[in-house]
């Protein structure tokens, strides 16, 4: 608990904190740079998430962003964003992650994993941020199940990473 206490004041303080691979969150790292209300809540899961995950992204970048925007449209893949700029998302701002579920070690996706997914979302939401899980219309059929985002996150300034 003391630790807990270490890590949340020094994020609270702007600070950066490095962790080993422990607990529910994987890759924690990944999510430098995100704003410090999101930096709390992956260190609050670490110790009480229903389920473990992996951390995909956090702060996006401009280049990042277009690469994205282009999958599914001149790259291929599926059509992941509908922003072709990083100051027009969540993660552009510092106001997001991605994650997976992780089944066994393994990244897990798919509609068979949703009921994971939305243990997940449930936690987030239930601390006040916005799941992608909803967005089935946007993201048919659904939603962006690995999404978390700050409800707040169009007043965030952009970030430079």
């Amino acid at each position: 608990m003391l630790l807990l206490v270490i890590v949340v004041a020094a994020l609270l303080i702007g600070g950066s904190v490095r962790t080993v691979d422990y607990g529910k969150v994987k890759n924690i790292a990944r999510a430098d740079g995100v704003t410090g209300q999101l930096r709390v809540a992956l260190m609050e899961y670490q110790v009480s998430g229903p389920i473990d995950i992996e951390i995909i992204s956090g702060v996006r970048t401009e280049e990042e962003q277009a690469r994205l925007y282009a999958q599914g449209r001149s790259t291929p893949g599926e059509i992941v964003t509908y922003a072709a700029h990083a100051v027009d998302t969540a993660h552009g701002r510092g106001g997001a992650i991605d994650f997976a579920v992780l089944v066994g070690g393994v990244q897990t996706y798919g509609s068979d994993a949703r009921h994971l997914y939305l243990q997940v979302a449930e936690w987030f939401e239930a601390r006040g941020f916005v799941s992608g899980i909803r967005w089935t219309k946007e993201f048919p059929p659904d939603g962006d199940m690995g999404h978390i985002n700050v409800s707040n996150w169009k007043a965030l300034a952009m970030r430079l990473s």
